[in-house]
């Protein structure tokens, strides 16, 4: 398909290498998101702190599963890493389903509300 880019062979060490890379920028990325999260939090009244903590709290469920998750790679077996592969999408499209889900429903009861 002309769409997909090719996977170039790379040996298990420029693997690991590749992966910590990623992970350090990903931790380096969230601990920015979280410190404006914080600071956020620091003058907001109940309703938003309530919201924002459950969604910060699914938005760790998403980065656990795209981001630990993805790190389980190790290029064994290849049943294993498809059984990963699934773990890591299915568990991605799980969490993104409930925020969706909870906050059409926050919406529904800000209409409600108003």
């Amino acid at each position: 398909m002309l769409t997909q880019i090719p996977e170039i062979p790379l040996p298990k060490e420029a693997r690991q290498g590749q992966n910590f890379g990623e992970l350090m920028f990903m931790l380096a990325v969230g601990g920015i998101v979280a410190s404006l999260v914080g600071s956020s939090l620091w003058r907001a009244d109940k309703h938003y702190l309530r919201v924002a903590t459950t969604l910060f709290a699914m938005l760790g469920a998403f980065a656990f599963f795209s981001i630990f998750v993805d790190q389980l790679y190790f290029g064994g077996h290849w049943l294993v890493d498809k059984a990963i592969g699934a773990l890591e999408d299915g568990g991605e499209q799980v969490v993104m389903s409930v925020i969706t889900w909870y906050v059409f429903q926050l919406s529904l009861h800000e209409k409600d509300a108003a």
